[in-house]
């Protein structure tokens, strides 16, 4: 349907340098899918209706039922207060955030509420390892540390490649990563520096991991053929919309270029050092490479 969707404006500069050609132009993205796991995504109230009804009628030609009870929707920096979405003759809950794929999707358009659910649930998770491994007065601390980074920060970390983090974000990940070395370390951290603390363990500030992931996912997608979706995705621009009033929100490419300014990479160089995978993994390992002083 015209409306629905979110466009973007893509240009794909590399490819004049190699085939003398450049790729350019407007992609529209209707839904998110994944199996059974389906988002809608319009641009009005009066379509995201209609989608929904067409929706509706589809599934039920293949003999399909929409789960009114499991779907939600959600508005962004748009009024719609009075407005209400039924499927079945069942009203849908609103709401203003929502777990997709295991990550969560805010109206606020911030990383706020995931990083803050990720350290909580790093949490829970570290809590399952007291008696058997953080405890363990036997085992070393670059063995815990092995354990935790296998637990418990894969748990805090995942989709970090897409959080859009403040300072704010930052100092709640580091507060929450130097703690659990500490006590990780126990007795032995007595005297210990942080800078020491994070070399025992082989590891490096939260903050600088997830640059480092960030900037890996960056160079991945940007080693993409270039008709590939979430290429023009990560590097195009919106088409229309309306900025708020107040301070502009933080932007994936904000903490982008931050991130490479903190590994020391030139933001007209990054494009081609990211072409060859060694080079740029070794470009970016200086953001972690506290854990080898």
């Amino acid at each position: 349907m015209d409306g629905s969707g979110l466009q973007v404006d893509f240009v794909m500069p590399d490819r004049r340098k190699t085939r003398g050609t450049q790729v350019s132009g407007t992609l529209r993205v209707n839904a998110l899918l994944y199996a059974d796991d389906l988002v809608l995504i319009c641009e009005s109230m009066e379509i995201l209706t209609e989608c929904v009804r067409k929706l509706e009628a589809k599934t039920r030609q293949w003999g399909l039922t929409i789960n009114a009870r499991k779907t939600k929707w959600m508005t962004a920096n748009c009024d719609a207060e009075d407005a209400r979405l039924k499927i079945g003759g069942n009203p849908l809950e609103r709401v203003d955030k929502f777990v997709y794929l295991g990550s969560m999707v805010s109206s606020k358009s911030t990383s706020a509420e995931e990083t803050r659910r990720r350290i909580s649930l790093g949490a829970f998770k570290f809590h399952q390892l007291r008696k058997t491994v953080s405890d363990q007065t036997a085992l070393s601390t670059r063995t815990k540390a092995r354990v935790y980074k296998a637990t418990v920060l894969s748990t805090i970390l995942y989709g970090a490649e897409t959080w859009t983090c403040n300072d704010d974000d930052y100092a709640k990940l580091n507060r929450f990563h130097l703690r659990r070395l500490q006590q990780l370390a126990g007795p032995r951290r007595v005297g210990l520096t942080n800078a020491k603390l994070y070399l025992s363990a082989q590891t490096a500030p939260l903050e600088n991991i997830v640059r480092r992931y960030r900037l890996r996912w960056a160079g991945h997608v940007r080693r993409y053929e270039e008709n590939r979706w979430a290429k023009k995705v990560l590097f195009g621009d919106l088409i229309g919309g309306k900025q708020g009033r107040g301070r502009p929100r933080l932007e994936w490419t904000d903490c982008f270029e931050s991130d490479l300014e903190r590994a020391g990479i030139k933001k007209g160089r990054w494009t081609t050092m990211a072409k060859e995978r060694t080079v740029w993994r070794d470009a970016i390992s200086s953001l972690t490479s506290t854990s080898k002083k």
